[in-house]
C-alpha cells in the first residue's frame, strides 16, 4: 500500500513527479500536462458557491460591509471573510463590487 504524503509541499512534489513521468522528457508534452492539471484544479475551486438571492435575504438586503441596500444583486460579489477556506456557509457574505473592491485592497494592507 502507497503511504499517503504528510505535507502539501510532498503532494505538490508527487503531482510535478507523475508530470515529469507522463511527458516523458518531452518538454511539449510536460507543457501541455502541466497547464491541463493546473486548469482541473482551478475549477475544482469554482464549485457552486452560495446563492446570492439567499445569502441577500439572510443579511436582510444589506451589504455586509457598507449596510447600505443591495439593490441590484448583479452588482454584487460573494467575499469570503478567512480566505484561507472555501465558499462555505459562515464563511461567506454578499457586498457590493465597490466593497468588494475595499475589503480585498484592505486585506493586502502590511498588518502592523
Amino acid at each position: 500500500m502507497k503511504q499517503l504524503p504528510k505535507s502539501k509541499e510532498e503532494i505538490l512534489e508527487c503531482a510535478r513527479q507523475a508530470i515529469v513521468e507522463a511527458s516523458a522528457g518531452d518538454t511539449n508534452a510536460w507543457f501541455e500536462i502541466n497547464r491541463w492539471v493546473y486548469s482541473r484544479l482551478q475549477l475544482d475551486e469554482r464549485r457552486k458557491k452560495p446563492d446570492k438571492r439567499g445569502l441577500s435575504n439572510k443579511q436582510h438586503g444589506l451589504c455586509w460591509h457598507c449596510k447600505k441596500p443591495l439593490n441590484d444583486i448583479k452588482s454584487t460579489d460573494i467575499h469570503r471573510i478567512d480566505r484561507g477556506q472555501w465558499y462555505i456557509e459562515g464563511n461567506v457574505v454578499l457586498v457590493h463590487k465597490k466593497c468588494h473592491q475595499e475589503l480585498n485592497r484592505l486585506e493586502r494592507l502590511p498588518r502592523w
